[in-house]
């Protein structure tokens, strides 16, 4: 059960001598006079990461105030990774910060999803379809050399700690952990379903959702007082923006877990394979508590930059991989290179992306003639992590019905991202796309 610090709700102004500007966390200091010191403040940040290195992510910095409510330090930022890196590495006043980060940080598995991506489309897609993009270190995401080792030591060297459960009622010290939106928004507003706010929807209605459930922020127990100077009702819908809501509910989300700990969020997962720190409602905590027995708020330290390298010489590559038949999707990691140009491409169902049961073709760039003997690589490059899908023939009738389906490796996540696909409403998303032949 966590506590609420007793200074909450109270007027009050920290000061701390400058001989306790340290390294690493900062330690408390006898009042002194206002000549001599300086105040110190407690900021939540949330940090929505571009994942690969092509993309931009965004940056938005909720300060603690004085009666317990929150503020918005400024419009949140479009942030690179030289950018965040920057921010990580900065030596600040703030007696206490908290990154809440939008990209898994301890990554230990060669290929697949995590146990907890795993788990948590368990617990949530069947009744609010809720799942999880896949990591693991055959994604260049995670590879060596991947900026957010980059950014995960900036944070260990400027004295930053990853372990989420000392984080709720700490009235010192420089913390992160890893969250995630879409469960995230659920707990806070006990929704029944995710929320279709992505821009690749093109769902305005959903977008007014979003709009309007965090323009409510301010008048929740833990207030954000100036939340509607950036979340305006005509906020247009756009990529930037998208990134930028991301980045507000990851604030939001440390700044709740600091304020009401294990009682309103769950940390599931472990520290050794990955875990996520995320709100939870009544019905969501239900969900998750069913799936993750025992693997829930565990205590500890974890540390995503050196677990990665114990597993890197275990990671196998492309060239290492056997070849793989029609009839044995197996677990292939996808191609470094050979990728196509970027082409569109539409889903209308969660099954074949070649063409229509009447016959119109869905994806005119597939190659007729690749429908057997072939599997086909779809990178999904404004997606979270850029993930790869990959679809292989009809096992029994490739050849008449001319189509693809989604291997088993990648058939939860196609099944997420695709799920309202309809004919009359379908999907698009910027791709680029790669064949294989099968030997």
């Amino acid at each position: 059960m966590s506590r609420t610090p007793d200074w909450i709700g109270k007027t009050v102004r920290l000061y701390f001598p400058r001989a306790h500007r340290v390294q690493g966390n900062p330690t408390f200091g006898r009042l002194t006079s206002v000549a001599d010191t300086e105040r110190r403040e407690i900021t939540f940040s949330g940090f929505d990461s571009a994942w690969g290195t092509k993309n931009s992510g965004a940056i938005c910095d909720l300060l603690l105030n004085a009666d317990g409510s929150l503020r918005l330090a400024g419009d949140p930022v479009i942030a690179s990774w030289d950018h965040a890196i920057a921010q990580a590495s900065q030596v600040t006043a703030a007696e206490m910060r908290v990154w809440a980060v939008d990209q898994p940080l301890c990554v230990r598995n060669a290929a697949e999803s995590r146990p907890v991506e795993r788990d948590l489309q368990r617990a949530l897609m069947a009744g609010f379809g809720c799942g999880a993009y896949s990591s693991n270190l055959g994604n260049p995401c995670w590879q060596p050399g991947a900026r957010i080792w980059d950014f995960v030591q900036a944070l260990d060297e400027n004295g930053y700690l990853q372990n989420p459960m000392a984080i709720p009622a700490a009235t010192s010290g420089r913390y992160y952990f890893e969250c995630y939106p879409h469960p995230a928004l659920l707990g806070l507003f006990d929704l029944d379903h995710i929320i279709k706010y992505k821009v690749h929807h093109r769902n305005k209605d959903e977008w007014r959702r979003i709009i309007d459930l965090l323009r409510s922020l301010t008048d929740r127990d833990l207030p954000v007082v100036n939340i509607r100077s950036f979340v305006r009702e005509d906020l247009v819908q756009n990529k930037a923006n998208e990134d930028k809501l991301d980045a507000i509910v990851s604030a939001y989300t440390a700044a709740y877990w600091w304020r009401f700990g294990a009682k309103r969020s769950t940390m599931i997962g472990d520290l050794t394979t990955g875990y996520i720190v995320t709100p939870h409602s009544h019905r969501t905590y239900a969900a998750l508590a069913k799936v993750f027995d025992g693997r829930m708020n565990i205590k500890g330290s974890a540390d995503g930059l050196r677990a990665t390298e114990t597993v890197l010489e275990k990671t196998p590559t492309a060239r290492s991989l056997p070849s793989i038949s029609a009839g044995n999707n197996g677990s292939p990691v996808e191609p470094p290179d050979g990728w196509s140009p970027t082409v569109e491409l539409t889903a209308t169902d969660t099954s074949n992306i070649w063409r229509t049961s009447r016959g119109a073709v869905i994806n005119s760039w597939m190659d007729a003639q690749r429908m057997t003997g072939w599997r086909l690589w779809v990178r999904f490059l404004e997606e979270d992590g850029q993930p790869a899908v990959l679809f292989v023939p009809f096992g029994s009738q490739g050849s008449q019905q001319c189509g693809m389906k989604t291997s088993s490796l990648n058939r939860s996540l196609w099944s997420f991202m695709v799920a309202d696909a309809v004919r009359t409403n379908p999907l698009h998303f910027p791709v680029c796309y790669r064949y294989e032949e099968i030997r």
